[in-house]
């Protein structure tokens, strides 16, 4: 009978969660001076715009940025950390991934609150911050 319950229980929880595949190709930490950032070529899944959160970041900056509600604060941990930046990757009002950047290996910091579409999420890697290419013509 345990057995049954606890079997539920796992079943329960595991279909309640939605998984995500945090992008596992970027490794920031390796980064030289002018290195081109192309997330589109790191990180898979059908999103169309990555958007950048500051530290302290919460719930409600989250839900006016995406345009839909997203637990940020259930999920990650830049609203209580100074040193990280949250990088939310999104198609069609949903999240399809997120990725949290320590602000020592590429700080994402000066571009918070930038959505950027896909095909433009490219950057460059410029004294330990990400730099916008084509800054004018990137903004969803």
């Amino acid at each position: 009978m345990r057995l049954c319950i606890f079997v539920t229980l796992v079943g329960l929880l595991t279909a309640c969660s939605k998984p995500f595949h945090h992008p596992e190709k970027l490794w920031f930490n390796s980064l030289q001076q002018g290195t081109a950032l192309i997330l589109s070529e790191h990180v898979d899944g059908d999103w169309n715009s990555v958007c950048i959160f500051a530290p302290y970041s919460d719930n409600a900056q989250a839900r006016q940025k995406l345009g839909f509600e997203w637990p940020l604060e259930d999920l990650t941990t830049v609203w209580v950390l100074d040193n990280v930046s949250l990088l939310v990757f999104v198609d069609n009002n949903t999240v399809i991934d997120f990725l949290e950047v320590r602000r020592d290996h590429v700080d994402f910091a000066p571009l918070a609150g930038e959505c950027l579409v896909r095909e433009k999420s490219k950057f460059y890697y410029d004294n330990g911050i990400a730099v916008q290419t084509n800054r004018n013509h990137n903004r969803l």
